[in-house]
C-alpha cells in the first residue's frame, strides 16, 4: 500500500511507529499548503518557512495526545494559525517597547545588537562545524528539533 493513499488517521499511527517514510509524506501532503496559508497573513517567506516548521516540530511533540476529534489537517492549521497569531504579538509588542525609548538609549542598544550579531555568527560557524562531525541521523533529529 503507498503512503499517498494512506489516510491521515493511518499516517499519524505510522508516525507513532517512527516510520520515517509517514513523515515525509506528511511533510510533502501539507508543507505548501500550510505555507501558503502563513505567507499569507505575513508576507515574508523566511518567517512562514520558519513557522511551518516549528508547526510540525510542535505537531511531533503532540503527536502522542492526538485523538482524531478533528482532522489532521485542521488540527495542523489550528497550530499554524495560533504561531502566526504569536508572531504578531512579538512584531507589536518590541514595536511598543522601542516606540516608548529615548533615542540616546536605542543607539546604545544598536551598538549592542550589533555585537550580538558578530557573536551569533561565530557560533553558527562552530556549530555548523560540530554537525559535519555528527552522523546523519543525529544530525537530522537535531536539526528538526531546533532548527
Amino acid at each position: 500500500m503507498s503512503l499517498r493513499t494512506t489516510t491521515d488517521t493511518g499516517l499519524v499511527e505510522l508516525l507513532l511507529q517512527k516510520n520515517d517514510s509517514a513523515l515525509k509524506e506528511l511533510v510533502r501532503r501539507y508543507e505548501k499548503v500550510l505555507l501558503g496559508f502563513v505567507n499569507r497573513k505575513l508576507n515574508n517567506k523566511e518567517l512562514s518557512e520558519e513557522i511551518v516548521q516549528d508547526v510540525f516540530i510542535e505537531l511531533f511533540e503532540a503527536l502522542r495526545g492526538f485523538r482524531n476529534t478533528a482532522s489532521l489537517k485542521t488540527y495542523l492549521f489550528t497550530i499554524a494559525k495560533y504561531k502566526t497569531i504569536d508572531t504578531f504579538r512579538k512584531k507589536k509588542i518590541k514595536k511598543i517597547l522601542f516606540s516608548a525609548l529615548p533615542p540616546y538609549i536605542l543607539e546604545r542598544l544598536k551598538t549592542v545588537l550589533l555585537d550580538e550579531e558578530l557573536d551569533k555568527k561565530e557560533l553558527q560557524e562552530k556549530i555548523e562545524g560540530v554537525f559535519e562531525k555528527l552522523p546523519n541521523d543525529y544530525r537530522l533529529i537535531i536539526r528538526l528539533k531546533y532548527i
